[in-house]
């Protein structure tokens, strides 16, 4: 079928291709954050499931991280088309990040967050695999896992509270 059966335009095309992949990184980041929970134990398990849908079949039956170098490079020639991606990142990634390493300050677990930090540990695991440089087999459970560990353990020395 021509695209213009489903899709008045490339654009309306490229716009629903945008929201699918949106969905599916979103979609990895919904690991219930318990802010009574201590910081090593959610951030490990937030990694590795964000880690994990790196991996995980997309269009075509390629991995994710294919899809996730699309839409950097499309950001830099239509920035236009990743303001929803943007938005959505920043409501349903970043803020809940943001809120529990706050909860965790507030515990006396972590320094006071600093806005930025939420987005700092998103892109430490998100390039954490290296795929968005070299095409990649999936690591096994356990690689991610102890990659998702040695990010965690590097991303809480810079919030260790101060004592």
């Amino acid at each position: 079928f021509p695209y213009t059966t489903l899709f008045r335009s490339k654009a309306d095309l490229l716009n629903a291709v945008m929201q699918h992949a949106t969905h599916h990184m979103l979609s990895a980041c919904c690991v219930a954050l318990d802010p009574a929970q201590p910081a090593d134990v959610m951030l490990r398990e937030f990694a590795r499931t964000y880690i994990t849908a790196m991996y995980q079949p997309f269009a075509g039956g390629l991995p994710y991280y294919h899809v996730a170098r699309l839409m950097i490079a499309l950001g830099f020639e239509r920035p236009e088309v990743m303001q929803d991606f943007i938005a959505a990142y920043q409501a349903e990634g970043v803020q809940p990040l943001t809120t529990y390493l706050a909860a965790r300050a507030d515990a006396g677990e972590l320094r006071s967050p600093d806005p930025r930090d939420a987005v700092t540990f998103f892109q430490l695991i998100f390039y954490t695999d290296q795929a968005l440089a070299y095409h990649e087999q999936a690591p096994t459970a356990a690689e991610i896992a102890d990659l998702a560990q040695y990010r965690v353990r590097l991303f809480l020395h810079g919030l260790a509270a101060q004592h």
